[in-house]
């Protein structure tokens, strides 16, 4: 029964989360006014929690389906999707850290432009980076 209750939260916050998060992306890139740096993090969020929502599905499955494998029978699957997993997991904390770090700066320095370059590139390079961490098992 636990497993059973796990599996229709999970399903509950799916059937919840990935309309909510598609109708925000769309907003996003239907936007004509200024696209502020906040407005790019809130956008790159936006997408890594739609990575992460989809990502969920197939354990939602599993325990929905008495911890049956189905997808995660497979080797190729379970490195792709532990992959996708970690990565999207501390992507979403690093934007959610840069996003705070840029309200301080322009907290603490009212007059001063936010650059949108350099907090972007630097949220690319590390999404880059956990993407080639991740992927080291894949080289042996």
């Amino acid at each position: 029964p636990g497993d059973a209750v796990v599996g229709a939260l999970s399903l509950i916050s799916i059937l919840v989360g990935l309309p909510l998060n598609l109708t925000m992306l769309t907003y996003f890139f239907t936007y004509t006014g200024k696209r502020t740096l906040s407005f790019l993090l809130y956008s790159l969020i936006c997408v890594v929690d739609i990575i992460i929502i989809t990502s969920h599905f197939p354990t939602t499955i599993s325990y929905l389906d008495d911890r049956n494998p189905l997808l995660f029978g497979s080797d190729i699957f379970c490195s792709i999707w532990g992959l996708v997993w970690n990565t999207a997991m501390r992507v979403s904390v690093f934007i959610i850290a840069v996003l705070c770090v840029s309200r301080m700066i322009a907290v603490v320095f009212p007059l001063r432009k936010p650059h949108r370059r350099g907090p972007l590139c630097f949220t690319l390079g590390y999404i880059l980076l956990m993407l080639v961490q991740s992927s080291v098992p894949f080289w042996f």
